[in-house]
């Protein structure tokens, strides 16, 4: 599906969940236009395993507004990464010097904010969604859902110099399109990643054109080798999961971990493993009972090998859920979003501190005092404990803070964490967003 710029804002709430993939992509693109529908999620960070976070305090300092084309990026969907300095970096999906989104960064300190890179619209990439993760070296790597040498996608590198340089375009029939869930890379430079749409599987909710695929892209001698370690079929192939959207997790022992918004038993989504020796296998369907569904996001490990995830929908109270999968495969939900003035929708992954409590965002809901989408709200940022008890630490209200989190946050060790807004209040037509900090409890 072609990437149309369009950035005006559209209020209308999509509650029905279809299974066809023709609804899926249109959902999930209107996202992409108007930061107000099925979101898909974040990009990993720059470790792949769960990171740790104290408990932060109610307040938000915004560390850069966003304000579009051409000299600004516009929309920022995935979460930022950070190097050894500090300073921060992620994309965004429109703005730059030509529309068709941006790599920046962010120096907290100073709140300087620079563009890296703009992307053309053409064999370059349009539209990156799923952020950026770095190498050993220092290069940036991410991907975009538009442009290429087939208009589907591409996985790009960034060098300390800002020259950009495509490593991989997305084929629908053999690759797989739409990278939207962004990377993950290990310690020997092996970058992992998701494509939410095509590849060879057969599957009957895309007219048999594939339900997305599971990628390796590994350095070889200065070139990058790649391979297709899964392509998904969906639930009527021996219940496989379909489009998957969020980034992958890698166990120490090599197994990698993931979601898919629809296929399993149910047709609401799926866990899956693959293992180091390449098998593929379901260890959850979601939509039993109050189970959530649809997750959009990738998943976090604890020290005990347990997962954790979101949902974008489901649960008690039909706005999304934290789930768990212990190392049994037994799965329970932790939390369910959309009761009163709590957060509905979360879209991003989670991050657990050392005591089990866990954080994170919902694109929606929380406090109704929210100048953009009255009677719905903004989205929070939350806390959920051990004891299950949640906490919200942040509503959303668009003046001054932004609205809409679709990324995940990221800690800095030292007592912060970062993330990102899809909308702000500066305009009432365009949606440029915002980079936050939050502060921390010592």
């Amino acid at each position: 599906m072609p990437r149309t710029n369009s950035r005006r804002l559209s209020y209308t709430r999509l509650w029905t969940i279809g299974s066809g993939l023709l609804l899926l992509v249109a959902i999930a693109f209107a996202a992409s236009m108007s930061g107000h529908a099925t979101a898909v999620a974040e990009a990993g960070s720059q470790s792949p395993y769960a990171p740790w976070l104290a408990s932060p305090e109610a307040s938000i300092d915004i560390l850069h507004d966003f304000a579009g084309a051409p000299k600004d990026g516009s929309t920022p969907y995935s979460p930022v990464i950070r190097d050894s300095a500090g300073n921060l970096y992620g994309t965004t999906y429109w703005g730059g010097e030509n529309d068709n989104g941006a790599i920046y960064k962010i120096v907290p300190s100073s709140k300087v904010t620079t563009l890296l890179y703009s992307f053309k619209g053409g064999k370059d990439g349009a539209g990156p969604y799923g952020g950026l993760i770095q190498d050993a070296v220092g290069n940036f790597y991410g991907t975009t859902v538009g442009g290429g040498d087939f208009g589907v996608g591409t996985l790009f590198q960034l060098n300390a110099a800002g020259a950009e340089k495509v490593e991989a375009s997305f084929r629908v029939d053999t690759s797989g399109a739409y990278p939207y869930g962004g990377l993950i890379i290990d310690s020997a430079g092996n970058i992992y990643g998701t494509a939410s749409y095509g590849g060879k599987g057969t599957c009957k909710l895309n007219g048999n054109k594939g339900c997305g695929t599971v990628f390796e892209i590994s350095p070889s001698n200065g070139v990058f080798e790649r391979k297709i370690l899964h392509n998904f079929t969906g639930q009527t192939v021996g219940g496989d999961g379909a489009i998957p959207m969020g980034a992958l997790l890698l166990d120490p022992q090599g197994n990698l971990y993931g979601t898919t918004y629809l296929g399993g038993r149910h047709n609401k989504g799926a866990v899956f493993k693959i293992e180091a020796s390449g098998k593929e296998s379901v260890i959850h369907n979601f939509g039993e009972g109050p189970d959530g569904i649809l997750p959009a996001a990738g998943l976090i490990r604890d020290f005990d090998g347990n997962l954790y995830g979101t949902t974008y929908y489901g649960g008690l109270y039909t706005m999304g859920a934290i789930f768990k999968i212990d190392t049994s495969g037994k799965e329970s939900v932790l939390h369910s979003f959309g009761l009163g003035s709590d957060g509905q929708n979360p879209a991003a992954s989670l991050l657990m501190d050392a005591k089990g409590s866990i954080y994170g965002t919902t694109q929606y809901g929380g406090s109704l005092s929210c100048s953009i989408l009255p009677g719905f709200g903004c989205g929070i940022i939350f806390k959920v404990g051990a004891d299950g008890a949640e906490t919200i630490l942040h509503n959303f209200k668009a003046e001054g803070d932004g609205a809409f989190p679709t990324a995940s946050l990221i800690p800095d060790g030292q007592g912060n964490a970062f993330g990102t807004t899809t909308v702000d209040n500066k305009d009432s037509i365009m949606t440029f967003g915002t980079a936050f900090k939050i502060g921390v409890a010592q």
